[in-house]
């Protein structure tokens, strides 16, 4: 279905000249799924815009050669007019961010039959068939998601949006990059089980780009490993997975969740080295021919094709998880931030006439309270659309609360007029989740990263404010070159630490970071959460938001668990992992992917589609989805109680023993 043949993509600026992709061949197959794995900046989401050929929408001065061909037909060498005819119909594409493929000025339904039109599928054949998609994607009010602007939705949502409309004209080919990192880890299962239902069902074939070995595992047939553009290993999924051959596949899948501080002997270990091989500063086997010559892609046993030196001499490695301790903050400490009965909700009307009368309001964010110390660390974790971001932007003054108190540094700013906020912001700094939004594509990333260090006046002149810029591009193992790109020019992950040290650099007080790391791979989230333990040890709160629970476990002694706008859990972190109580908590420990294919092609399902549920004011939230619910959760909705000191559940049966789930339980 699929060649991709001596594929190579450059990059020349005014500068200098580098190699982005070098020489990737792969095949991809009727009904099979071809999985490109690596770190951060590994050149997976350049290979899938070049196989769209749109490589130089994205990357301006891009040059790319080789052959891509669809059905005998090579997309590089197609005109425009022709490859329009393909995109969107016969091959489609999910990109990592959402932002990116939905019109933030048109409803859903709109967006939906527009990409239906390309096939001349009837509208009312077209909403049909996207409602089924949305259902079976566990968004199950389709009347009101069509009529939602991208805005009104969480990460996730979005998300999940454009994985339907990506399946919605019943494409031949799809090619996804990254297209779960928004999501938690309970849909996440859901979403990928259904793209392989399809494949297995309908011939669909699929490029999925990730950098997370165990949805490889769950998902694909074939997995090619990349690292500075080049293919380290190739082969089946059982095959690389189970007895990798290359130590960089063998890092990938034994690097378990750790944090490793900045030092001076770490900060640019991945620095790269044009002679030789590119994993040889991170290799324990490197010998001295791995530092002066690139070594040969070879074919050896099983049909794996393995870049390196010594294929077929090294063992498999595997790395035990060092015990890390959380920094606690000291005794009577006076919290930096207090949150007090937060509650934020929205309009549901969205017409223009409805900007002036009065409509229903959806409520987002419930009565959510918590203290955050100086030097702590608090962790706030729930599915998509839990309410984590609403109550981060709330929190900040970023968007309206309709009830609730903020206090900041023993200041009140719950009403404070924005003016008199400026101060405030340079001591309480925001990582967003999506940083194509928070990034400017008009400036140079030394522009962004200093923007804010000259706008509060942090140092006392711009040689500094650029040397503490340098530094943390250093700390976050970020080349000094690519503070002259624009974000355009960086990958997901990388521009992820951008906004990273855009944030830091005005060393602030309290940091919220909404999914830091979703979309980066276990050695450079260990980087990051590494300066992040280092800046808590210097005094700085943090308010780590994410969907992942081991990251989550790793950085904090606090942990919040919310769902649809409530918090059902609250208490130290190691007694909520060790020992939760409430069944949704419970229910997200349980969602964790294995690295192992077998097992994973065992646990597949067959998605169903969500049904809608009326929920009454008067029912606990997750009883629609309980599953040790009692007639009396139906009618009684559970308030927070402190069933252990400091430990407090929204439970009416918190006194249960554990229960059984299945693995995974929609």
């Amino acid at each position: 279905m699929l060649a991709v043949k001596g594929l190579r993509v450059s990059l020349t600026t005014k500068n200098h000249g580098r190699s982005i992709l070098r020489d990737l061949s792969l095949n991809v197959q009727e009904g099979k799924v071809t999985a490109l794995v690596g770190q951060s900046g590994s050149g997976k989401t350049t290979a899938a815009l070049a196989m769209l050929g749109l490589v130089n929408f994205y990357i301006q001065g891009a040059t790319v050669q080789g052959e891509v061909l669809f059905e005998d037909r090579d997309i590089l060498r197609m005109s425009r007019g022709e490859r329009r005819e393909i995109l969107g119909t016969y091959v489609t594409f999910i990109p990592q961010s959402a932002y990116a493929g939905l019109n933030p000025f048109l409803s859903i339904r709109r967006q939906s039959l527009e990409v239906a039109a390309r096939t001349g599928i009837s509208p009312r054949d077209a909403l049909a068939r996207f409602k089924t998609l949305l259902g079976l994607l566990d968004l199950a009010n389709t009347e009101a998601v069509l009529d939602s602007y991208p805005h009104q939705f969480s990460g996730g949502m979005r998300q999940r949006v454009l994985i339907a409309m990506a399946l919605l004209n019943n494409p031949r080919l799809l090619i996804a990059d990254e297209p779960t990192t928004a999501v938690d880890r309970t849909r996440q299962v859901r979403v990928l089980d259904l793209i392989r239902s399809i494949c297995d069902e309908d011939g669909l074939g699929m490029v999925l780009v990730t950098h997370d070995m165990g949805v490889a595992a769950r998902t694909a047939d074939y997995v090619t490993v990349l690292l500075s553009g080049l293919v380290m290993e190739s082969g089946d999924v059982d095959t690389v997975l189970k007895n990798p051959r290359h130590p960089y596949t063998m890092s990938l899948l034994t690097s378990l969740y750790h944090v490793e501080e900045p030092t001076p002997e770490n900060q640019g270990v991945l620095k790269k080295i044009h002679s030789g091989c590119p994993f040889a500063n991170r290799c324990s086997f490197a010998v001295d021919n791995c530092w002066t010559k690139l070594p040969e892609a070879t074919l050896v046993a099983d049909n794996v094709l393995v870049r390196c030196h010594l294929s077929g001499e090294i063992p498999v490695i595997s790395h035990q998880l060092s015990k890390n301790t959380v920094p606690l903050p000291p005794e009577n400490s006076v919290p930096i931030i207090e949150i007090q009965d937060l509650s934020v909700s929205y309009k549901s009307g969205l017409s223009f006439r409805d900007l002036f009368r009065k409509c229903k309001r959806n409520p987002a964010v419930q009565q959510v309270s918590f203290n955050v110390l100086p030097g702590q660390c608090l962790g706030i974790v729930g599915e998509s659309a839990a309410g984590k971001t609403t109550a981060m932007k709330a929190a900040t003054r970023l968007i309206p609360m309709e009830n609730g108190r903020v206090v900041f540094e023993n200041t009140d700013i719950t009403n404070m007029r924005y003016s008199a906020l400026r101060p405030y912001r340079a001591r309480m700094q925001v990582v967003f989740q999506n940083p194509d939004a928070s990034l400017s594509p008009k400036m140079h990333v030394a522009d962004i990263v200093l923007e804010p260090a000259i706008l509060h006046s942090t140092y006392p002149d711009k040689v500094q404010a650029k040397a503490a810029a340098d530094e943390l591009f250093a700390q976050l193992d970020l080349e000094p070159g690519l503070l002259d790109r624009y974000p355009t020019e960086l990958s997901h992950g990388q521009k992820q630490r951008v906004a990273i040290a855009r944030a830091l650099v005005t060393k602030p007080k309290l940091l919220f970071a909404d999914e830091p790391v979703s979309a980066v791979d276990s050695y450079t989230r260990s980087k990051i959460l590494g300066l992040f333990r280092q800046k808590q040890k210097e005094r700085m709160a943090l308010v780590l938001i994410s969907h992942d629970l081991e990251i989550v476990r790793l950085m904090s002694s606090v942990t919040v668990v919310m769902y649809k706008g409530k918090v059902v859990e609250f208490g130290p972190s190691e007694e909520i992992y060790k020992r939760p109580i409430h069944p949704y908590t419970e229910l997200l420990m349980s969602a964790v992917l294995t690295t192992d294919p077998e097992i994973e092609r065992g646990r597949r399902t067959k998605p169903s589609v969500a049904k809608e549920m009326e929920q009454a004011s008067s029912m606990c939230p997750f009883y629609p989805c309980c599953p040790v619910r009692k007639d009396l959760c139906r009618t009684n909705q559970p308030q927070l109680a402190e069933v252990k000191p400091g430990h407090w559940v929204a439970c009416i049966d918190e006194g249960r023993s554990k229960m059984t789930l299945p693995l995974f339980f929609f």
